[in-house]
């Protein structure tokens, strides 16, 4: 345990990080890497081969919107949605 606390993702974290701190963080990070695996792989954000910055913001942008629609649909099929006309309670 103590090397993997050493290695370099938790180096520069203070040491009262609790064990259950450390791993709500790990899982954060592996949840932006399988976003942005699937933004490059289903989505096509590596597929922009323009030269100009408007270009490829507009890109970017239609990647990322299609992205947020794919997770609100996931969401909304696993019930886990609450729609903004009812309430949460």
């Amino acid at each position: 345990m103590k090397d993997a606390l050493n290695s370099q993702p938790f180096r520069d974290l203070p040491a009262s990080y609790t064990l259950r701190r450390l791993v709500r963080i790990t899982k954060c990070r592996w949840k932006i890497e399988q976003d942005y695996h699937q933004l490059k792989e289903e989505l096509g954000l590596d597929h922009y081969e323009g030269r100009s910055w408007n270009g490829w913001h507009h890109h970017v942008t239609l990647v990322m919107l299609a992205h947020s629609f794919l997770i609100l649909e996931t969401l909304r099929s696993k019930n886990f949605w609450v729609g903004p006309a009812t309430d949460a309670a």
